[in-house]
C-alpha cells in the first residue's frame, strides 16, 4: 500500500520522530510511570492487547452497520491504537518494539486514510 511506503520513507529519513508518538499520545505516555520490565508496563501491555482485541471486534461488529456507526468505531479504533503505539514505544525496546510502533503508526495512517475518504 502506498501509504506504508510513505511512511517507511519517512522513518529511513527520521526514524527517531516516527516511532514517537504523536502530542497527544506523548502526554498521556508521560503520565505513565515505568519503564521495558517494570510492572505498570507488563500490566499495561497485557491491557493494551485486550483493547486492541476488543477494537477488533468492533470493527467486525460494524460492518454491515450505517455509515456514522462504522464512522463512530474507526475513529475509536484509531485512538486504541495511538494509545497503544504509546504503551509499544514506552514498554517495548529494541528492533521489537520499533517495529511494534512502527505497525501501529502505518495503521493509523491507513485508518485515517479511510476516515477522510468516508466519514465526514
Amino acid at each position: 500500500m502506498h501509504i506504508r511506503r510513505g511512511l517507511l520513507a519517512l522513518a529511513i529519513i527520521s526514524p527517531a520522530s516516527f516511532f514517537a508518538p504523536s502530542a497527544g499520545a506523548q502526554a498521556f505516555c508521560q503520565a505513565l510511570r515505568g519503564g521495558p520490565g517494570s510492572d505498570s508496563c507488563t500490566r499495561e501491555l497485557v491491557l493494551t492487547e485486550i483493547r486492541l482485541r476488543e477494537a477488533s471486534a468492533r470493527l467486525a461488529a460494524v460492518q454491515s452497520a450505517p455509515r456514522p456507526r462504522q464512522c463512530a468505531a474507526f475513529r475509536q479504533h484509531v485512538r486504541v491504537m495511538r494509545a497503544s503505539a504509546c504503551i509499544f514505544s514506552r514498554c517495548t525496546t529494541g528492533h521489537h518494539g520499533r517495529e511494534n510502533v512502527a505497525q501501529m503508526n502505518a495503521s493509523m495512517a491507513d485508518w485515517q486514510e479511510i476516515i477522510a475518504r468516508r466519514c465526514r
